[in-house]
C-alpha cells in the first residue's frame, strides 16, 4: 500500500480590531523549502506605515498605507481587506479615516497611528504628517492638447487619460489627479465624458465627434483655482 506524503500551507492568521468590531484576515504564508514532513507559521514581526512622513496643504487628503513584515521576511499590505485601527495625535491638524486616508485639516505636525494584534501581541506604527497653510499658485493639466478616435464596434471603448498638478505658494508640486478637493467635468459630455470617480479621476472617454474642453477645478485654504485643457474626438 502506497504512502500518500501531504504538504500543507498554513495561514497565519492576524485578527485586527477597529471600532469594538473584530475582523479576522488571513495572512498568506509560504511553506518552508526543506523535504521534510515539517509545516512553517510564519509570524508578525513589525507593523509600517508608508509613507513615512508627508507634507500637504490643509483641505487636502493622504492615503496611507499599513503593511506587516513576517517571520519569513515577506510582506503583506493591510488594505481594506485587512483592517487595522486608526487614529490621530491631533484630530484639529488632521483626521484618519478606517481605510487610512489622513485629511489635512488645520496648520501643524500630526502623527498618524497604525494599531493591530497578532501573535497574541500589540503592533504599533506611526506616520508624520505636516500640514500647511499654503494655496495653489497654478495648476497645470497634462496633456494640454489631446486628440482621440471616436468610439467604434472594434474599439467601444476609446479614453484619454489626464494628470493634474499643482504648484503651490510654497514652492511645492504636488499631484492632485486624484484628490477628492478636485473636480473634473467635460464642457460637451456629447463629445467625451470625465471621470470624477476615486481611482479613476481625470479619465475622459470619447463619446462621439468633435471639440471638448475638459476643466480640473477645486478649492484649497478659501482659494479657487482652476485649469482645462482641449480634448477633440475625430475619426
Amino acid at each position: 500500500m502506497s504512502v500518500l506524503k501531504m504538504r500543507y500551507v498554513l495561514l497565519s492568521t492576524w485578527t485586527l480590531f477597529l471600532g469594538g468590531c473584530d475582523t479576522e484576515t488571513m495572512v498568506p504564508v509560504p511553506s518552508g523549502s526543506g523535504g521534510g514532513h515539517g509545516t512553517d507559521t510564519a509570524q508578525i514581526t513589525s507593523l509600517q506605515v508608508t509613507p513615512s512622513e508627508s507634507r500637504i496643504p490643509a483641505g487636502l487628503q493622504q492615503q496611507l498605507i499599513a503593511q506587516v513584515t513576517l517571520s519569513d521576511g515577506s510582506t503583506a499590505e493591510a488594505t481594506a481587506d485587512m483592517t487595522v485601527n486608526w487614529s490621530s495625535s491631533d484630530a484639529s491638524i488632521a483626521t484618519v479615516d478606517e481605510t487610512g486616508r489622513a485629511t489635512a485639516v488645520g496648520a501643524g505636525i500630526a502623527s498618524i497611528k497604525a494599531t493591530g494584534t497578532g501573535n497574541g501581541r500589540v503592533f504599533e506604527a506611526s506616520a508624520k504628517l505636516e500640514v500647511t497653510d499654503a494655496v495653489v499658485s497654478d495648476l497645470t493639466l497634462t496633456p494640454a492638447i489631446a486628440t482621440s478616435m471616436p468610439p467604434s464596434a472594434s474599439q467601444p471603448i476609446v479614453m484619454t487619460v489626464f494628470a493634474a498638478k499643482a504648484t503651490l505658494s510654497d514652492g511645492s508640486i504636488i499631484d492632485l489627479t486624484y484628490n477628492p478637493a478636485l473636480s473634473w467635468s467635460s464642457s460637451d459630455e456629447a463629445v467625451a465624458t470625465v471621470s470624477n470617480t476615486i481611482g479613476s479621476k481625470g479619465v475622459a472617454t470619447a463619446v462621439g465627434t468633435g471639440a471638448t474642453t475638459v476643466s480640473a477645478s477645486g478649492m484649497l485654504n478659501g482659494q479657487n483655482f482652476s485649469a482645462t485643457a482641449d480634448l477633440t474626438v475625430t475619426p
